[in-house]
């Protein structure tokens, strides 16, 4: 009875997360983390709170960028009501008939097959048609009878130029589309409908000969078309890298870069100030952290301690180059994600303090020595002595 009072009285007490904070620096009291919920202080410590105030906010955690759609909400839903006990792995259709190369019907033609669209006995029945025997062998017809199980199929696999020397076991044509990747698929010629309805009868040899003659002519007049060539100005668009501006005679330049280990969630970040003369009293940014969840997070907190170690320094002009493509992207378009919400919300609110702030992006061959920096940071760190974040 006595622990179900002390229970009650800690719902009671401890009701906001801001009681977990320390009320001069805005971070978490691992303390008080300890004393009152020491089961979730790895989890409370990977969540980085930011230095300046700020308000709460509504963030729908299920969405990279935390706001809610209705398509997530009916997802979580569905789950919720009905899970599922076994997950089959997704058909992929771009790598196994969209991006196939073969003429554009035969892709029509293999999307049929793969939902059940073509009009063999099995798909009729399922609409309500009576259902009908394979003409050929008199046995019931669905698409894996037609296409691999009936006789004269077989015939046509066992006689065609292909590197298998049995059919493969499979329980669908989309399994079977699937593991056709490494060979090609030919056209279909229509054999099995002149046979039901023409009452045409061809030979194994016959159709063979047909799918190859067809395959043949499509490739010969894809021989005869040269695929046109992109314009320099359209490739250029088409990757959105942010491009990396002139920085003037009085701007100040640091480059950013972390090191983060998945296994231990630690990180270091590392920082280099260049610019005029007159600021080279700027120290170079090499610290350590623990709880780090992800590698984006890490990348901002670097750019987070150069921002403000700059807006200290009274600096009025900075370029900020980051390695990290994603970031930067974010950063230029004003955006945050739920678990980058205090890291983020600081660099904005800092930025504030500058004349003049860009973020752009540079290739990581240019930007050896802040990795070398932050990976020195890493090695270095000590987990029993960290406190505090």
């Amino acid at each position: 009875m006595e622990l179900l009072h002390a229970r009650l009285n800690l719902i009671f007490v401890l009701t906001l997360s801001s009681d977990l904070l320390c009320k001069l620096t805005n971070t978490w009291d691992r303390d008080k983390i300890r004393q009152e919920l020491p089961q979730y202080d790895d989890a409370i410590l990977c969540i980085f709170t930011s230095s300046a105030p700020s308000e709460d906010q509504v963030a729908w955690v299920y969405e990279k960028y935390g706001a809610y759609s209705t398509r997530s909400g009916y997802g979580i839903g569905m789950s919720a009501v009905r899970p599922v006990a076994f997950i089959p792995v997704p058909f992929d259709w771009r790598k196994n008939i969209w991006n196939v190369n073969t003429a554009p019907k035969i892709k029509d033609f293999l999307w049929k097959v793969v939902k059940k669209a073509i009009p063999v006995s099995a798909n009729l029945a399922s609409r309500g048609i009576s259902s009908f025997p394979c003409k050929t062998c008199n046995d019931v017809e669905d698409d894996l009878h037609v296409f691999l199980l009936c006789s004269v199929a077989k015939e046509v696999w066992e006689l065609a130029p292909i590197s298998w020397t049995q059919l493969p076991m499979i329980s669908s044509l989309g399994v079977f589309i699937s593991s056709c990747a490494s060979i090609k698929n030919l056209p279909p010629t229509g054999a099995r409908n002149k046979r039901c309805f023409e009452d045409k009868a061809y030979s194994s040899m016959e159709i063979l000969n047909k799918y190859i003659s067809n395959a043949r002519k499509w490739q010969g007049a894809q021989m005869l078309t040269t695929p046109p060539t992109k314009d320099v100005h359209e490739l250029s668009r088409g990757k959105s890298v942010p491009q990396l501006p002139s920085p003037s005679t009085t701007m100040i330049t640091c480059h950013v870069d972390a090191a983060w280990d998945a296994n231990s969630g630690n990180c270091g970040l590392g920082g280099v100030f260049t610019g005029p003369p007159s600021t080279t009293h700027l120290r170079q940014l090499c610290e350590s952290r623990p709880f780090v969840f992800f590698a984006l997070m890490a990348e901002a907190l670097a750019v987070r301690l150069a921002v403000m170690t700059a807006a200290c320094a009274n600096i009025k002009s900075l370029l900020i180059l980051s390695d990290s493509l994603d970031l930067v992207k974010l950063l230029i378009k004003k955006e945050s994600r739920p678990a980058l919400f205090g890291i983020v919300f600081d660099i904005y609110y800092f930025t504030s303090l500058f004349d003049v702030i860009s973020f752009a992006h540079v290739p990581r061959l240019n930007n050896c020595e802040a990795d070398f920096v932050a990976r020195s940071a890493l090695a270095s760190i000590v987990v029993t002595s960290v406190g505090g974040e």
